[in-house]
């Protein structure tokens, strides 16, 4: 049972990585939007939506980071791969260094976008 439950938790990790990465573009792309619009009647439900997703947003990262600690202390049991050995500890560090800068950025993104959708005219 144990089994299922960490491949279940390893897919929700990863589809909700998934889902941050899309609503973080998906706010964007509603502020631009917004922006070149300028529509005065567009202003409540852009910020309404914009807060919509930015809840779905900072929920998948709160997934990610929660199922990330239990993928941790689950990985050498349910993922190691022998042929790679310890090179595979170097390329999770790579990766988890990209992954960080990303979301890093995109949290700069989204308090950025936050404001200029509360500006809205």
């Amino acid at each position: 049972m144990i089994d299922i439950l960490i491949v279940l938790n390893n897919f929700i990790h990863d589809l909700s990585a998934a889902a941050w990465f899309c609503g973080t573009l998906t706010m964007l792309f509603i502020a631009a939007e917004a922006k070149r619009s300028g529509s005065s009647g567009m202003r409540d439900f852009v910020q309404r939506l914009f807060a919509r997703i930015k809840l779905l947003t900072h929920s998948s990262l709160a997934i990610v980071l929660l199922g990330g600690i239990v993928r941790a202390f689950a990985y050498q049991q349910y993922e190691w791969m022998p042929a790679l050995g310890r090179g595979q500890v170097t390329l999770l560090i790579i990766k988890h260094v990209l992954l960080t800068v990303i979301v890093i950025a995109g949290i700069y993104l989204q308090i950025r976008l936050s404001r200029k959708v509360r500006q809205l005219p």
